[in-house]
């Protein structure tokens, strides 16, 4: 049960920047990742760049609209994201910062 997510995002090792994701609840993955797929989750992002920049966005991001965790099999049925912006969605513009992908079945 968490309340808080950090994210590290690296190219070729390089590290480009880290996004600690704020919930406003405590949740197991398993409710969270449920959640943000069915009804969308409300995040506070703290974005730090490697130059040491620091961005702080709230928004709300759905895993995947159209998508529902299936377990360790089927984890995702369609596109999905991790990442900060005002509205992230695995069906929709790519986010600000984070990492989408493509059909994952």
């Amino acid at each position: 049960v968490s309340n808080f997510w950090l994210q590290l995002v690296s190219v070729d090792g390089n590290l480009k920047f880290s996004i600690i994701w704020q919930f406003d609840s405590l949740k197991t993955l398993s409710q969270r990742l449920e959640d943000a797929s069915k009804i969308g989750e409300a995040v506070t992002w703290i974005v730090t760049t490697s130059d040491g920049g620091v961005k702080a966005m709230r928004g709300i991001w759905r895993w995947s609209s159209p998508s529902m965790p299936e377990g360790i099999d089927e984890f995702s049925k369609s596109d999905f994201c991790f990442g900060a912006g005002d509205y992230v969605d695995g069906m929709s513009l790519p986010p600000v910062y984070g990492h989408c992908s493509g059909k994952s079945t």
